[in-house]
């Protein structure tokens, strides 16, 4: 099947509901990076040239703790958005309609039925009157949401213009068999969330290079004292059949020999070490110089290369070598291709300054990139297809 592309006679005369992710950086109520706001605007821009009567626009933002938390309100977005596409923009609470022709609803991440698809939430959705069902929101298209797969269900849904182009960008890169020349970069710090991830490309790249909090968890399950980093040994199972797989399929896997080591997460100062002479209160912040130059190695020499995930607390600067001097290897090797995508990794870019046009494609997903490229279906791009 193919994407349903978005056209101008689908939406003349019709409310729609538009689901994309603002799930901006944030410090202090103030947008660090706006490029996810930016990615919408030519989806919207061409919705009221179409003649939408009103475009109803649904999003998360950030982890907020409680439902009243006013530091993650979709009001923060507004001013932004309303300069980027020059048209006024109505904050709406709780679903409800208003009489503007853009309206902001409050944030997804407030509403407890938005991550069980409850039927309840769906018709909450669709009271606002919505006809036709748009998404940009490619980022959580992995996931079965009440307003990724519900509300798409009981409407005409579309691709809007940035979904469009992650699916045309990504799908010549799905990979399935074993390719030589194949890196995965993979950091960050939620390993639940990468398992499969880790498991499919075990199998079909030639190296693997584990980074970030993931790294502490490998380095423990092979007994490295890691101190007091984070480490998940809830899936040291799952970490022993990667490794097994990896082995079988004659995958490397690179993990850090060094470390950048702190006292504490506010990374008041930094010391150098190997990773087998960690103590018991070090915490690992960021890769080390000599695995910044084994993993450089691995890239220089690959024809194909995928990141997703941050090599450390890239947000502070003690923090942030790992994961500048990937950026810079990564968008220096014109001549392969290079796939990097997921929040962090975008908000990496931006923070140093790297030119998108460096690589391949620039993806809005993390797990949803990684999960396209290994060949599942993910349900919020099947819902688009006709």
């Amino acid at each position: 099947m193919k994407l349903k592309k978005l056209t101008a006679e689908a939406v003349k005369g019709k409310k729609v509901a538009y689901r994309v992710d603002y799930n901006v950086p944030l410090k202090n109520r103030k947008i660090l990076d706006n490029s996810r706001i930016a990615l919408s605007i030519p989806t919207l821009k061409f919705l009221l040239k179409s003649g939408a009567k009103e475009v109803h626009i649904f999003s998360h933002l950030g982890r907020p703790k409680n439902p009243k938390d006013d530091d993650y309100s979709m009001q923060i977005i507004i001013p932004e958005l309303e300069k980027l596409l020059g048209h006024k923009c109505e904050f709406r609470k709780y679903c409800k309609p208003g009489d503007s022709k853009i309206q902001v609803h409050g944030n997804l991440r407030f509403a407890k039925g938005e991550y069980t698809n409850d039927p309840k939430f769906v018709q909450r959705l669709l009271g606002t009157g919505v006809e036709v069902y748009v998404s940009d929101a490619f980022s959580v298209s992995h996931h079965i949401y009440a307003s990724v797969v519900g509300l798409a269900t009981f409407l005409p849904a579309y691709a809007g213009l940035t979904m469009q182009k992650e699916v045309e960008s990504l799908t010549p890169l799905k990979i399935r068999s074993k390719q030589k020349g194949l890196t995965l970069l993979i950091g960050g710090a939620r390993l639940e969330t990468k398992l499969g991830v880790l498991l499919h490309y075990a199998k079909v790249a030639e190296n693997l290079l584990i980074g970030g909090v993931l790294a502490n968890s490998f380095l423990a399950y092979e007994g490295t004292n890691v101190g007091k980093s984070t480490i998940d040994r809830a899936h040291f199972t799952v970490i022993h059949d990667i490794l097994k797989i990896a082995e079988k399929h004659e995958t490397k896997i690179h993990l850090p020999t060094d470390a950048a080591v702190s006292p504490s997460l506010e990374v008041p100062s930094t010391e150098i070490k190997k990773v087998s002479e960690l103590s018991k209160s070090d915490i690992i912040v960021d890769i080390g110089p000599e695995t910044i130059r084994n993993f450089g190695r691995v890239l220089q020499h690959s024809k194909e290369m995928i990141w997703n995930g941050p090599m450390g607390l890239f947000e502070k600067n003690r923090a942030a070598k790992g994961t500048r001097e990937m950026l810079k290897v990564i968008s220096a090797q014109k001549s392969s291709r290079t796939v990097v995508g997921g929040g962090d990794t975008l908000e990496a870019l931006d923070k140093f300054g790297v030119d998108r046009s460096a690589f391949t494609h620039v993806s809005t997903g993390g797990v949803a990139m990684l999960e396209f490229l290994e060949g599942k279906e993910l349900p919020g791009i099947e819902v688009l297809c006709g």
